[in-house]
């Protein structure tokens, strides 16, 4: 993750645990209903505050957790102390082995890594994916003039869904799905949701 990015985390670590704790992600979770494999391994690549994680092991899978910002990770194991959760991020996750898991979640997390990072983002995503596994990727797009970092100093990368396509299929992946989802609360934000599927071969 982006160096500033991170700890612009870290230093508003307790008031975004509260907003992502309150906030339900609704069609998210449709797309893991529809598209994970039932009760198999799963991992959310960017846990942050365990709400993913929670509904998770409710649905039935199992679960592990990988997060950038130590204090989301304390978080995690204070509350749901059940639940592994693992500091590690993107592009490298340096903690992961090949073939781990069947089902890989990750929301809100691709759009923080700079450009020249992607590549080997996906390349790591892929490598931990288990031939024939699945990954949703949901990737934050602001709509109309913006600058390259919010309020807190959180980087946005532009990522164009035909590009993250491409990355993915570069990799090995099948495209399964995608979608473009508005914000429920925000006019001024939209959702890329993909589901890729490791090729077999």
């Amino acid at each position: 993750m982006d160096a500033i990015t991170l700890k612009a985390y870290s230093d508003n670590a307790d008031r975004l645990i509260t907003s992502y704790t309150t906030m339900k992600p609704r069609r998210l979770y449709e797309l893991i209903a529809t598209f994970f494999h039932r009760s198999a391994r799963t991992l959310d690549v960017g846990c942050g505050s365990g709400r993913d994680l929670a509904y998770l092991q409710g649905a039935g899978f199992k679960i592990e957790g990988i997060d950038a910002v130590p204090e989301f990770i304390a978080h995690v194991k204070k509350t749901s102390p059940s639940i592994p959760v693992h500091l590690d991020e993107l592009p490298k996750l340096k903690t992961i082995p090949d073939n781990s898991f069947e089902n890989v979640l990750v929301s809100a997390v691709l759009m923080h890594l700079p450009g020249e990072a992607l590549v080997e983002a996906t390349k790591n995503l892929i490598r931990i994916t288990a031939k024939g596994g699945r990954l949703i990727v949901s990737v934050k797009k602001r709509l109309g003039p913006r600058s390259e970092r919010d309020d807190l100093g959180r980087l946005f990368t532009d990522i164009q869904p035909w590009a993250l396509k491409l990355l993915f299929e570069s990799q090995g992946a099948e495209l399964l799905f995608h979608e473009e989802q508005p914000d429920e609360s925000r006019e001024d934000t939209r959702w890329d949701n993909f589901v890729f599927e490791r090729k077999l071969d």
